[in-house]
Protein backbone atom coordinates (compact mmCIF):
# COMPACT_ATOMS: atom_id res chain seq x y z
CA UNK A 1 0.00 0.00 0.00
CA UNK A 2 3.28 2.03 0.69
CA UNK A 3 3.81 1.76 -2.95
CA UNK A 4 0.50 2.89 -4.04
CA UNK A 5 0.21 5.98 -1.85
CA UNK A 6 3.58 7.32 -3.24
CA UNK A 7 1.94 6.41 -6.54
CA UNK A 8 -1.06 8.40 -5.98
CA UNK A 9 1.83 11.39 -4.99
CA UNK A 10 3.23 11.29 -7.97
CA UNK A 11 0.15 11.14 -10.12
CA UNK A 12 -0.68 14.52 -8.90
CA UNK A 13 2.69 16.07 -9.79
CA UNK A 14 2.06 14.39 -13.02
CA UNK A 15 -1.03 16.36 -13.65
CA UNK A 16 0.63 19.37 -13.52
CA UNK A 17 3.06 18.83 -16.27
CA UNK A 18 2.71 22.01 -18.91
CA UNK A 19 0.82 23.93 -16.58
CA UNK A 20 2.38 27.58 -16.64
CA UNK A 21 3.68 27.72 -12.76
CA UNK A 22 1.09 25.25 -11.69
CA UNK A 23 -0.33 28.54 -10.57
CA UNK A 24 -3.72 28.06 -12.47
CA UNK A 25 -4.58 24.62 -10.76
CA UNK A 26 -6.46 24.45 -7.63
CA UNK A 27 -9.44 22.41 -5.80
CA UNK A 28 -12.32 22.24 -6.78
CA UNK A 29 -12.31 25.26 -9.56
CA UNK A 30 -15.41 24.57 -11.30
CA UNK A 31 -17.05 25.17 -7.89
CA UNK A 32 -18.57 28.48 -8.66
CA UNK A 33 -18.64 27.89 -12.59
CA UNK A 34 -19.88 24.40 -12.97
CA UNK A 35 -20.38 23.01 -9.28
CA UNK A 36 -21.60 19.54 -10.68
CA UNK A 37 -18.36 19.35 -13.27
CA UNK A 38 -16.42 16.44 -10.85
CA UNK A 39 -19.44 14.47 -10.68
CA UNK A 40 -20.79 14.28 -13.78
CA UNK A 41 -16.73 12.93 -14.81
CA UNK A 42 -17.22 10.72 -12.39
CA UNK A 43 -20.77 9.43 -12.89
CA UNK A 44 -20.18 8.87 -16.61
CA UNK A 45 -16.42 7.15 -16.08
CA UNK A 46 -17.80 4.85 -13.13
CA UNK A 47 -20.68 4.01 -15.60
CA UNK A 48 -18.49 2.40 -18.29
CA UNK A 49 -15.67 0.77 -16.06
CA UNK A 50 -18.63 -1.43 -14.48
CA UNK A 51 -19.17 -2.74 -17.48
CA UNK A 52 -15.65 -2.51 -18.67
CA UNK A 53 -12.82 -3.38 -16.36
CA UNK A 54 -9.82 -2.68 -18.84
CA UNK A 55 -10.46 1.47 -18.80
CA UNK A 56 -8.89 2.01 -15.65
CA UNK A 57 -5.66 1.07 -17.56
CA UNK A 58 -6.90 3.08 -20.65
CA UNK A 59 -7.08 6.16 -19.08
CA UNK A 60 -4.12 6.22 -16.95
CA UNK A 61 -2.10 5.58 -20.33
CA UNK A 62 -3.84 8.16 -22.44
CA UNK A 63 -3.33 10.81 -19.70
CA UNK A 64 0.27 10.27 -19.54
CA UNK A 65 0.32 10.46 -23.44
CA UNK A 66 -0.91 13.43 -23.23
CA UNK A 67 0.90 14.80 -20.45
CA UNK A 68 4.15 13.71 -21.99
CA UNK A 69 3.89 15.65 -25.04
CA UNK A 70 3.04 19.55 -25.09
CA UNK A 71 2.20 19.21 -21.12
CA UNK A 72 -1.68 18.05 -19.98
CA UNK A 73 -3.25 20.12 -22.55
CA UNK A 74 -5.45 17.66 -24.46
CA UNK A 75 -3.96 17.50 -27.52
CA UNK A 76 -3.90 13.89 -27.38
CA UNK A 77 -7.31 13.77 -28.07
CA UNK A 78 -7.13 15.85 -31.29
CA UNK A 79 -8.51 14.59 -34.89
CA UNK A 80 -5.67 14.23 -37.54
CA UNK A 81 -6.63 17.07 -40.63
CA UNK A 82 -5.98 17.09 -44.48
CA UNK A 83 -3.03 19.00 -43.36
CA UNK A 84 -2.04 17.78 -40.20
CA UNK A 85 -0.90 14.64 -38.46
CA UNK A 86 -1.96 14.70 -35.26
CA UNK A 87 -0.61 13.11 -31.70
CA UNK A 88 -3.54 10.49 -31.58
CA UNK A 89 -2.53 9.19 -35.22
CA UNK A 90 1.21 8.33 -34.29
CA UNK A 91 2.50 5.14 -33.51
CA UNK A 92 2.70 5.19 -30.09
CA UNK A 93 -1.28 6.43 -29.52
CA UNK A 94 -2.72 4.13 -32.40
CA UNK A 95 -4.45 2.21 -30.25
CA UNK A 96 -5.17 4.24 -26.82
CA UNK A 97 -8.95 4.04 -26.40
CA UNK A 98 -10.96 5.51 -24.13
CA UNK A 99 -12.13 8.50 -26.77
CA UNK A 100 -15.56 7.57 -26.59
CA UNK A 101 -15.95 7.93 -23.04
CA UNK A 102 -14.00 11.01 -23.18
CA UNK A 103 -16.18 12.66 -25.78
CA UNK A 104 -19.72 11.58 -23.79
CA UNK A 105 -18.42 13.62 -20.76
CA UNK A 106 -17.66 16.32 -22.57
CA UNK A 107 -21.00 16.43 -24.24
CA UNK A 108 -22.89 16.48 -21.06
CA UNK A 109 -20.62 18.94 -19.70
CA UNK A 110 -21.55 20.98 -22.90
CA UNK A 111 -24.74 21.05 -22.26
CA UNK A 112 -24.78 21.40 -18.14
CA UNK A 113 -22.03 24.52 -18.34
CA UNK A 114 -20.87 25.00 -21.95
CA UNK A 115 -17.50 26.27 -22.68
CA UNK A 116 -16.42 25.72 -19.12
CA UNK A 117 -14.48 22.41 -18.73
CA UNK A 118 -11.41 21.65 -20.62
CA UNK A 119 -10.71 18.56 -22.28
CA UNK A 120 -7.57 18.39 -20.05
CA UNK A 121 -9.25 18.48 -16.69
CA UNK A 122 -11.72 15.62 -18.28
CA UNK A 123 -8.58 13.46 -19.18
CA UNK A 124 -6.70 13.49 -15.61
CA UNK A 125 -10.50 13.06 -13.59
CA UNK A 126 -11.20 10.20 -15.83
CA UNK A 127 -8.08 8.89 -15.27
CA UNK A 128 -7.95 9.11 -11.10
CA UNK A 129 -11.78 8.08 -11.51
CA UNK A 130 -11.30 5.22 -13.21
CA UNK A 131 -8.85 3.48 -10.85
CA UNK A 132 -10.71 4.73 -8.04
CA UNK A 133 -13.72 2.86 -9.33
CA UNK A 134 -12.89 -0.22 -7.27
CA UNK A 135 -12.63 1.76 -4.27
CA UNK A 136 -15.42 3.85 -4.44
CA UNK A 137 -14.01 6.57 -3.62
CA UNK A 138 -11.26 9.14 -5.22
CA UNK A 139 -8.02 7.87 -4.42
CA UNK A 140 -5.96 11.07 -5.07
CA UNK A 141 -6.92 14.19 -5.88
CA UNK A 142 -6.95 16.00 -9.08
CA UNK A 143 -5.96 20.14 -9.20
CA UNK A 144 -8.33 21.22 -12.34
CA UNK A 145 -7.74 24.62 -13.99
CA UNK A 146 -6.03 23.12 -17.08
CA UNK A 147 -6.39 24.86 -21.00
CA UNK A 148 -6.77 23.05 -24.03
CA UNK A 149 -4.03 23.41 -26.05
CA UNK A 150 -4.54 24.06 -29.98
CA UNK A 151 -1.59 23.05 -31.12
CA UNK A 152 -1.60 18.56 -32.11
CA UNK A 153 1.46 16.82 -33.93
CA UNK A 154 2.09 13.45 -34.16
CA UNK A 155 5.96 13.91 -34.58
CA UNK A 156 5.94 15.39 -30.88
CA UNK A 157 4.49 12.26 -29.74
CA UNK A 158 7.10 10.19 -31.38
CA UNK A 159 9.67 12.75 -30.22
CA UNK A 160 8.65 13.28 -26.56
CA UNK A 161 7.34 9.60 -25.40
CA UNK A 162 10.37 7.31 -23.98
CA UNK A 163 11.37 4.04 -25.58
CA UNK A 164 11.31 0.93 -24.30
CA UNK A 165 14.89 -0.03 -26.10
CA UNK A 166 16.21 2.44 -23.59
CA UNK A 167 18.55 2.76 -20.95
CA UNK A 168 18.81 3.95 -17.33
CA UNK A 169 20.63 7.15 -18.61
CA UNK A 170 18.21 7.93 -21.38
CA UNK A 171 14.99 7.04 -19.46
CA UNK A 172 16.20 9.36 -16.61
CA UNK A 173 17.04 12.23 -18.92
CA UNK A 174 13.60 11.49 -20.80
CA UNK A 175 11.69 12.18 -17.07
CA UNK A 176 14.06 15.01 -16.07
CA UNK A 177 13.30 16.91 -19.39
CA UNK A 178 9.63 16.95 -17.88
CA UNK A 179 10.94 18.02 -14.40
CA UNK A 180 10.29 14.44 -13.04
CA UNK A 181 12.48 12.71 -10.65
CA UNK A 182 14.15 9.10 -10.56
CA UNK A 183 11.37 8.22 -8.13
CA UNK A 184 8.80 9.29 -10.66
CA UNK A 185 10.62 7.04 -13.21
CA UNK A 186 10.63 4.47 -11.10
CA UNK A 187 7.24 4.21 -9.73
CA UNK A 188 5.91 5.29 -13.25
CA UNK A 189 7.36 2.77 -14.83
CA UNK A 190 6.18 -0.39 -13.18
CA UNK A 191 2.43 1.62 -12.81
CA UNK A 192 2.04 0.28 -9.18
CA UNK A 193 -1.22 0.00 -7.93
CA UNK A 194 -3.58 -1.79 -6.02
CA UNK A 195 -3.62 -5.27 -6.82
CA UNK A 196 -5.79 -6.05 -9.81
CA UNK A 197 -6.98 -8.33 -12.64
CA UNK A 198 -8.23 -5.70 -14.92
CA UNK A 199 -7.70 -7.33 -18.08
CA UNK A 200 -6.06 -4.74 -20.84
CA UNK A 201 -7.90 -4.30 -24.32
CA UNK A 202 -4.61 -2.04 -25.00
CA UNK A 203 -1.90 -3.72 -24.00
CA UNK A 204 -0.66 -5.31 -26.79
CA UNK A 205 -0.11 -1.82 -27.81
CA UNK A 206 1.56 -1.02 -24.39
CA UNK A 207 4.39 -3.26 -26.16
CA UNK A 208 3.80 -1.59 -29.29
CA UNK A 209 4.44 1.71 -28.04
CA UNK A 210 7.04 0.88 -25.28
CA UNK A 211 6.38 3.83 -23.36
CA UNK A 212 6.09 4.03 -19.37
CA UNK A 213 2.69 4.23 -19.45
CA UNK A 214 1.80 3.59 -15.44
CA UNK A 215 0.79 -0.26 -14.77
CA UNK A 216 4.00 -2.10 -16.13
CA UNK A 217 2.78 -4.69 -13.53
CA UNK A 218 -0.64 -5.32 -15.88
CA UNK A 219 -0.63 -6.09 -19.57
CA UNK A 220 2.01 -8.09 -21.93
CA UNK A 221 4.75 -7.41 -24.38
CA UNK A 222 5.98 -8.53 -27.91
CA UNK A 223 8.19 -10.91 -28.30
CA UNK A 224 10.47 -8.61 -30.43
CA UNK A 225 10.60 -5.76 -27.80
CA UNK A 226 12.70 -8.14 -25.28
CA UNK A 227 14.13 -11.44 -27.27
CA UNK A 228 17.33 -10.04 -28.14
CA UNK A 229 17.85 -10.15 -24.15
CA UNK A 230 17.01 -14.07 -24.90
CA UNK A 231 19.09 -15.03 -27.99
CA UNK A 232 21.50 -12.10 -29.13
CA UNK A 233 22.05 -9.90 -26.08
CA UNK A 234 25.41 -8.40 -27.50
CA UNK A 235 25.38 -9.78 -30.80
CA UNK A 236 27.26 -12.93 -29.95
CA UNK A 237 23.80 -15.29 -29.50
CA UNK A 238 23.82 -15.03 -26.29
CA UNK A 239 21.35 -13.90 -22.73
CA UNK A 240 21.13 -10.41 -21.18
CA UNK A 241 23.15 -11.84 -17.88
CA UNK A 242 21.13 -9.42 -15.76
CA UNK A 243 18.12 -11.41 -16.44
CA UNK A 244 16.83 -14.31 -14.33
CA UNK A 245 18.18 -17.58 -15.63
CA UNK A 246 14.61 -19.45 -15.48
CA UNK A 247 12.68 -16.47 -16.87
CA UNK A 248 14.78 -16.36 -19.46
CA UNK A 249 14.11 -20.08 -20.28
CA UNK A 250 10.83 -19.60 -19.37
CA UNK A 251 10.34 -16.91 -21.92
CA UNK A 252 12.09 -18.50 -24.62
CA UNK A 253 9.49 -21.49 -24.66
CA UNK A 254 7.34 -18.54 -25.69
CA UNK A 255 9.35 -16.46 -27.96
CA UNK A 256 11.01 -19.16 -29.67
CA UNK A 257 13.39 -16.75 -32.04
CA UNK A 258 14.67 -13.48 -32.55
CA UNK A 259 12.55 -12.67 -34.97
CA UNK A 260 9.50 -13.36 -33.68
CA UNK A 261 7.20 -10.32 -35.02
CA UNK A 262 10.12 -8.48 -36.00
CA UNK A 263 10.64 -7.02 -39.62
CA UNK A 264 11.91 -9.48 -41.46
CA UNK A 265 14.91 -8.10 -43.15
CA UNK A 266 15.27 -6.50 -47.09
CA UNK A 267 11.91 -8.13 -48.19
CA UNK A 268 10.82 -4.91 -49.47
CA UNK A 269 7.97 -4.20 -47.03
CA UNK A 270 8.24 -0.72 -46.85
CA UNK A 271 6.66 -0.51 -50.68
CA UNK A 272 3.18 -1.57 -49.16
CA UNK A 273 0.81 0.10 -49.40
CA UNK A 274 -1.88 0.51 -45.80
CA UNK A 275 -5.45 -1.41 -46.26
CA UNK A 276 -8.14 -0.84 -44.29
CA UNK A 277 -7.83 -3.14 -41.91
CA UNK A 278 -3.60 -2.44 -41.24
CA UNK A 279 -1.55 0.40 -41.33
CA UNK A 280 1.71 -0.81 -43.55
CA UNK A 281 5.46 0.69 -42.30
CA UNK A 282 5.44 3.39 -45.18
CA UNK A 283 2.61 4.77 -43.27
CA UNK A 284 4.60 4.70 -39.94
CA UNK A 285 6.20 8.06 -38.87
CA UNK A 286 9.63 7.60 -39.31
CA UNK A 287 8.75 6.65 -42.91
CA UNK A 288 6.12 9.54 -43.57
CA UNK A 289 8.22 11.57 -46.11
CA UNK A 290 10.28 8.72 -47.54
CA UNK A 291 10.50 9.54 -51.70
CA UNK A 292 11.10 7.55 -54.83
CA UNK A 293 8.37 4.81 -54.91
CA UNK A 294 7.12 6.55 -57.99
CA UNK A 295 10.74 5.30 -59.61
CA UNK A 296 10.77 1.64 -58.05
CA UNK A 297 7.10 1.17 -59.95
CA UNK A 298 8.11 2.42 -63.04
CA UNK A 299 11.43 -0.11 -63.04
CA UNK A 300 8.80 -2.68 -61.81
CA UNK A 301 6.35 -1.91 -64.33
CA UNK A 302 9.47 -2.22 -67.08
CA UNK A 303 10.33 -5.72 -65.16
CA UNK A 304 7.26 -6.77 -65.55
CA UNK A 305 6.62 -6.19 -69.01
CA UNK A 306 10.13 -8.05 -69.97
CA UNK A 307 9.99 -10.92 -67.36
CA UNK A 308 6.96 -10.96 -65.44
CA UNK A 309 6.89 -12.59 -61.91
CA UNK A 310 10.85 -12.83 -62.04
CA UNK A 311 12.79 -10.11 -60.61
CA UNK A 312 11.83 -9.35 -56.80
CA UNK A 313 10.70 -5.94 -55.46
CA UNK A 314 13.17 -6.40 -52.70
CA UNK A 315 16.08 -6.54 -55.64
CA UNK A 316 14.40 -3.46 -57.18
CA UNK A 317 15.25 -1.74 -54.26
CA UNK A 318 18.85 -3.07 -53.37
CA UNK A 319 19.53 -2.47 -56.55
CA UNK A 320 18.21 1.06 -57.32
CA UNK A 321 20.29 1.96 -54.01
CA UNK A 322 23.49 0.74 -55.26
CA UNK A 323 22.88 2.23 -58.87
CA UNK A 324 21.84 5.97 -57.49
CA UNK A 325 24.60 6.64 -55.81
CA UNK A 326 26.86 4.80 -59.25
CA UNK A 327 25.71 7.24 -61.69
CA UNK A 328 28.34 10.20 -61.36
CA UNK A 329 30.89 7.63 -61.42
CA UNK A 330 29.12 5.72 -64.62
CA UNK A 331 29.73 2.61 -62.86
CA UNK A 332 28.75 0.31 -59.97
CA UNK A 333 30.32 1.41 -57.00
CA UNK A 334 29.64 -2.11 -54.81
CA UNK A 335 28.34 -5.14 -55.42
CA UNK A 336 24.66 -6.74 -55.40
CA UNK A 337 23.79 -10.12 -54.92
CA UNK A 338 20.52 -10.51 -55.87
CA UNK A 339 18.08 -13.71 -55.46
CA UNK A 340 15.95 -11.74 -52.32
CA UNK A 341 12.34 -12.55 -51.97
CA UNK A 342 9.46 -10.12 -51.48
CA UNK A 343 7.94 -10.33 -47.50
CA UNK A 344 4.37 -10.15 -47.33
CA UNK A 345 3.68 -8.57 -43.96
CA UNK A 346 3.94 -5.10 -43.39
CA UNK A 347 3.49 -3.21 -40.14
CA UNK A 348 3.74 0.69 -39.00
CA UNK A 349 4.12 -1.16 -35.51
CA UNK A 350 7.45 -2.52 -36.75
CA UNK A 351 8.80 -0.10 -38.29
CA UNK A 352 8.98 2.19 -34.84
CA UNK A 353 10.10 -0.81 -32.66
CA UNK A 354 13.18 -1.45 -34.98
CA UNK A 355 14.58 2.12 -36.53
CA UNK A 356 17.09 3.77 -34.13
CA UNK A 357 16.35 6.77 -32.14
CA UNK A 358 18.23 10.05 -32.45
CA UNK A 359 18.17 11.01 -28.55
CA UNK A 360 19.95 7.31 -28.34
CA UNK A 361 23.29 6.68 -26.39
CA UNK A 362 26.13 4.57 -28.24
CA UNK A 363 24.93 1.40 -26.17
CA UNK A 364 21.84 1.69 -27.34
CA UNK A 365 22.93 2.02 -30.90
CA UNK A 366 25.66 -0.66 -31.02
CA UNK A 367 22.75 -3.03 -29.62
CA UNK A 368 20.20 -1.37 -32.23
CA UNK A 369 23.02 -2.72 -34.70
CA UNK A 370 23.77 -5.72 -32.94
CA UNK A 371 20.43 -7.04 -32.97
CA UNK A 372 21.00 -7.10 -36.98
CA UNK A 373 24.31 -8.62 -36.63
CA UNK A 374 26.02 -5.65 -37.83
CA UNK A 375 29.05 -4.03 -35.90
CA UNK A 376 30.17 -0.38 -34.18
CA UNK A 377 32.30 -0.06 -37.93
CA UNK A 378 29.08 -0.67 -39.99
CA UNK A 379 27.24 1.94 -37.03
CA UNK A 380 29.55 4.45 -37.23
CA UNK A 381 29.60 4.09 -41.31
CA UNK A 382 26.18 3.60 -42.12
CA UNK A 383 25.34 6.74 -39.17
CA UNK A 384 26.58 9.66 -41.65
CA UNK A 385 25.88 7.57 -44.96
CA UNK A 386 28.86 9.16 -46.07
CA UNK A 387 29.71 8.02 -49.57
CA UNK A 388 31.82 9.50 -52.73
CA UNK A 389 31.16 12.86 -53.53
CA UNK A 390 28.37 14.17 -54.95
CA UNK A 391 25.76 16.94 -55.27
CA UNK A 392 22.92 15.28 -55.77
CA UNK A 393 19.94 17.12 -53.84
CA UNK A 394 17.82 15.08 -51.22
CA UNK A 395 14.00 14.93 -51.83
CA UNK A 396 13.54 12.98 -48.91
CA UNK A 397 16.11 14.23 -46.88
CA UNK A 398 13.43 16.27 -44.45
CA UNK A 399 12.26 12.73 -43.48
CA UNK A 400 15.99 11.79 -42.46
CA UNK A 401 15.48 14.28 -39.96
CA UNK A 402 11.97 13.79 -39.11
CA UNK A 403 12.66 9.76 -38.58
CA UNK A 404 15.57 10.65 -36.98
CA UNK A 405 16.87 7.00 -38.14
CA UNK A 406 20.75 5.57 -39.06
CA UNK A 407 19.61 5.46 -42.53
CA UNK A 408 22.83 6.34 -44.22
CA UNK A 409 23.62 10.09 -45.50
CA UNK A 410 23.57 12.02 -42.39
CA UNK A 411 26.06 14.09 -44.85
CA UNK A 412 23.41 15.45 -46.62
CA UNK A 413 20.18 16.62 -45.95
CA UNK A 414 18.51 18.80 -42.65
CA UNK A 415 17.58 18.02 -39.51
CA UNK A 416 14.33 19.41 -37.74
CA UNK A 417 14.76 21.58 -34.60
CA UNK A 418 12.74 19.55 -32.31
CA UNK A 419 14.48 16.17 -32.70
CA UNK A 420 18.19 18.55 -31.09
CA UNK A 421 16.95 22.05 -29.90
CA UNK A 422 16.66 19.98 -25.93
CA UNK A 423 19.98 20.40 -26.62
CA UNK A 424 20.37 23.90 -27.09
CA UNK A 425 17.77 24.62 -24.50
CA UNK A 426 17.54 22.13 -22.00
CA UNK A 427 19.84 19.19 -21.62
CA UNK A 428 19.17 17.91 -18.03
CA UNK A 429 16.31 19.74 -17.71
CA UNK A 430 17.65 22.96 -15.99
CA UNK A 431 17.56 24.92 -19.06
CA UNK A 432 21.54 24.09 -19.84
CA UNK A 433 23.38 23.50 -22.97
CA UNK A 434 24.51 19.78 -23.86
CA UNK A 435 28.24 20.37 -22.62
CA UNK A 436 29.60 18.13 -25.73
CA UNK A 437 28.02 19.97 -28.44
CA UNK A 438 30.53 22.85 -29.64
CA UNK A 439 29.76 26.56 -27.96
CA UNK A 440 30.19 27.92 -31.77
CA UNK A 441 27.68 25.54 -33.44
CA UNK A 442 25.41 25.69 -31.06
CA UNK A 443 24.99 30.17 -30.67
CA UNK A 444 24.65 29.02 -34.30
CA UNK A 445 21.92 26.26 -33.99
CA UNK A 446 19.80 28.90 -31.58
CA UNK A 447 19.76 31.45 -33.96
CA UNK A 448 18.08 29.24 -36.61
CA UNK A 449 15.83 26.91 -33.41
CA UNK A 450 14.63 29.51 -31.30
CA UNK A 451 12.62 27.28 -29.01
CA UNK A 452 12.12 24.01 -27.60
CA UNK A 453 8.68 23.91 -29.61
CA UNK A 454 10.02 24.95 -32.94
CA UNK A 455 8.42 21.69 -35.09
CA UNK A 456 9.20 23.49 -38.54
CA UNK A 457 12.45 24.91 -38.43
CA UNK A 458 15.24 22.78 -40.62
CA UNK A 459 18.84 22.52 -40.40
CA UNK A 460 21.63 21.27 -42.24
CA UNK A 461 22.95 18.31 -40.89
CA UNK A 462 26.27 18.46 -42.30
CA UNK A 463 26.79 22.19 -41.99
CA UNK A 464 28.62 23.11 -44.80
CA UNK A 465 28.40 20.06 -46.92
CA UNK A 466 24.38 19.08 -46.84
CA UNK A 467 24.02 18.34 -50.37
CA UNK A 468 27.23 16.64 -50.80
CA UNK A 469 28.29 13.25 -50.08
CA UNK A 470 31.95 13.52 -48.88
CA UNK A 471 33.39 12.68 -45.28
CA UNK A 472 32.75 16.03 -44.51
CA UNK A 473 30.23 14.66 -41.60
CA UNK A 474 33.00 13.41 -39.55
CA UNK A 475 35.44 16.67 -39.48
CA UNK A 476 32.49 18.09 -38.25
CA UNK A 477 31.88 15.46 -35.98
CA UNK A 478 35.20 16.01 -34.57
CA UNK A 479 34.89 19.19 -33.67
CA UNK A 480 31.52 18.43 -31.62
CA UNK A 481 29.16 19.36 -33.85
CA UNK A 482 27.24 16.19 -34.61
CA UNK A 483 23.62 17.61 -34.60
CA UNK A 484 21.74 15.07 -33.03
CA UNK A 485 22.37 13.06 -29.35
CA UNK A 486 23.12 9.94 -31.39
CA UNK A 487 25.70 11.94 -33.22
CA UNK A 488 27.24 12.52 -30.47
CA UNK A 489 27.13 9.41 -28.82
CA UNK A 490 29.49 7.94 -31.54
CA UNK A 491 32.39 9.96 -29.94
CA UNK A 492 31.86 8.45 -26.60
CA UNK A 493 33.01 5.31 -27.75
CA UNK A 494 36.94 4.73 -27.63
CA UNK A 495 36.23 1.85 -30.66
CA UNK A 496 33.48 4.52 -32.27
CA UNK A 497 35.68 7.20 -31.84
CA UNK A 498 38.48 5.14 -33.87
CA UNK A 499 36.58 4.14 -36.61
CA UNK A 500 35.59 8.13 -36.87
CA UNK A 501 39.24 8.48 -37.33
CA UNK A 502 39.28 6.28 -40.00
CA UNK A 503 36.76 7.24 -41.90
CA UNK A 504 38.35 10.72 -42.08
CA UNK A 505 40.39 9.25 -45.08
CA UNK A 506 37.82 9.49 -47.69
CA UNK A 507 39.74 6.39 -49.48
CA UNK A 508 39.20 4.57 -46.12
CA UNK A 509 35.18 5.74 -45.75
CA UNK A 510 34.17 4.17 -49.65
CA UNK A 511 35.73 0.80 -49.12
CA UNK A 512 34.11 1.02 -45.59
CA UNK A 513 30.72 1.99 -46.52
CA UNK A 514 30.36 -0.32 -49.64
CA UNK A 515 31.56 -3.29 -47.72
CA UNK A 516 28.63 -1.88 -44.73
CA UNK A 517 25.67 -1.32 -47.29
CA UNK A 518 26.49 -5.10 -48.58
CA UNK A 519 25.94 -6.43 -45.22
CA UNK A 520 23.18 -3.88 -44.65
CA UNK A 521 21.58 -5.50 -47.81
CA UNK A 522 21.64 -9.27 -46.46
CA UNK A 523 19.91 -8.54 -43.07
CA UNK A 524 17.06 -11.06 -42.58
CA UNK A 525 16.44 -11.65 -47.10
CA UNK A 526 13.62 -14.29 -47.97
CA UNK A 527 15.53 -16.56 -50.51
CA UNK A 528 14.59 -19.83 -52.48
CA UNK A 529 10.78 -21.18 -51.57
CA UNK A 530 10.37 -17.96 -49.16
CA UNK A 531 8.68 -15.41 -49.63
CA UNK A 532 7.01 -14.33 -53.08
CA UNK A 533 7.73 -12.52 -56.05
CA UNK A 534 4.99 -9.23 -56.11
CA UNK A 535 3.73 -8.38 -59.58
CA UNK A 536 3.08 -4.69 -57.89
CA UNK A 537 5.51 -3.65 -55.13
CA UNK A 538 2.70 -1.64 -53.06
CA UNK A 539 0.79 -4.70 -53.16
CA UNK A 540 0.74 -7.87 -51.11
Amino acid sequence: MKSFNFLIAILVVFGVLGVCNGGALRKNFYKSSCPQAEQIVQNITWKHVASNSTLPAKFLRMHFHDCFVRGCDASVLVNSTANNTAEKDAIPNLTLAGFDVIDEIKTQLENTCPGVVSCADIVALAARDSVSFQFNKSMWQVLTGRRDGSISLASEALANLPSPFSNFTTLKQDFANKKLTVQDLVVRSNGDSPKTTWPMDDRRQRAMSAKLTGAHTIGVGHCNLFSNRLYNFTGKGDVDPSLNSTYAATLRTKCQSLSDKTTTGCDASVLVNSTANNTAEKDAIPNLTLAGFDVIDEIKTQLENTCPGVVSCADIVALAARDSVSFQFNKSMWQVLTGRRDGSISLASEALANLPSPFSNFTTLKQDFANKKLTVQDLVVRSNGDSPKTTWPMDDRRQRAMSAKLTGAHTIGVGHCNLFSNRLYNFTGKGDVDPSLNSTYAATLRTKCQSLSDKTTTVDMDPGSALIFDNHYFSNLKIHQGLFQSDAALLTNKGATNVVNEMLRSGQFFTEFSQSIQRMGAIGVLTGTAGKIRKICSVV
